[in-house]
């Protein structure tokens, strides 16, 4: 059966890449940020006007707001110009040395929640913009013997204004996926969404937080069609859990009985920085040796 790599952010993390909580507080060029625990609503939060009222000018971008009695002009951050902005924050750093590893893993197809397309410029695939629905959009690499492909699920920085991180592209997206889900069976082209259901699939560096709606959904819908007829979905998915303060049992639990596999993954406090490295290439040697069948 094919393999199938699912990794997040907690990939850059390792290269000294930034929190998702640090990116959104840069691009709102904010001092601080309420503690908001869904990402998708912080970027709501950031997005919306927050002087309704004050506003008394709009004109070629640009609001006059009334400040100590006194009218300041400023640059209203449109959606736009945050995504951008967004892609530019996460290119600064470049990736992380665990793309390397993830290359070593030879997969035959690698999802990502993550906007940049670092992986595929390590397999030496350029960015193609395609015109195609998201839940299709991916890269291939034809090489000989080498048949890959790579799917930015959520966008990608080559096309900033299709960025999937608010609550409103949350909920249409999920729409377009229910829409696929219903009608899977008469789809002719390649879907993200197929990889969980017929190839077994490896989830890594990413803590699946409960606005990440569009991935539960497919999870708790393989789950209902499997209970409806057990024949189906013979593939396996592995989540690897490390055990640091972000560990949360109730989810383990929940994914468990979504018939995802939960490997738990040491992790010594006494030192995060190293910890989170072995903490990896046990991860590694779990997907590499095949040492969970």
């Amino acid at each position: 059966m094919e393999k199938t790599i699912l990794y997040g952010n907690g990939v850059n993390l390792l290269g000294g890449g930034l929190s998702w909580d640090e990116i959104l507080l840069r691009i709102s060029k904010r001092d601080s940020l309420p503690q908001i625990q869904s990402n998708t609503l912080k970027y709501e939060y950031i997005i919306l006007p927050q002087e309704e009222g004050k506003v008394y000018l709009l004109k070629h971008g640009r609001s006059l707001l009334k400040i100590n009695g006194s009218l300041a002009s400023f640059r209203i951050n449109t959606e736009e110009k945050l995504k951008k902005s967004l892609s530019a924050e996460l290119l600064k750093r470049g990736p992380s040395y665990f793309y390397d590893k993830l290359v070593e893993l030879d997969a035959d197809n690698y999802i990502t929640t993550n906007y940049e397309l670092f992986l595929p410029q390590k397999f030496g695939v350029s960015p193609q913009r395609s015109k195609t629905d998201l839940i299709y959009r991916h890269l291939c690499l034809d090489k000989g013997e080498q048949h890959k492909t790579f799917w930015n699920i959520h966008g990608d920085s080559s096309s900033p204004k299709d960025i999937i991180l608010g609550l409103s592209d949350y909920c249409k997206y999920v729409a377009i996926i229910n829409g696929y889900l219903s009608n899977s069976n008469e789809e002719t082209n390649p879907c993200w969404i197929d990889l969980l259901f017929n190839t077994d699939v490896h989830i890594l560096g990413l803590g699946l937080g409960y606005e990440e709606v569009d991935l539960w959904n497919v999870l708790t819908t393989r789950k209902r069609n499997k209970r409806s007829n057990p024949g189906i979905c013979k593939n396996r998915i592995y989540y690897y859990a490390i055990r640091d303060k972000s560990y949360d049992s109730g989810k383990m639990e929940l994914l468990k009985a979504l018939d995802v596999n939960v490997v738990d993954v040491e992790f010594d406090p006494s030192d995060p920085e190293n910890a989170y490295i072995d903490a990896y290439e046990k991860i590694m040697g779990f997907i590499k040796e095949d040492k969970l069948r």
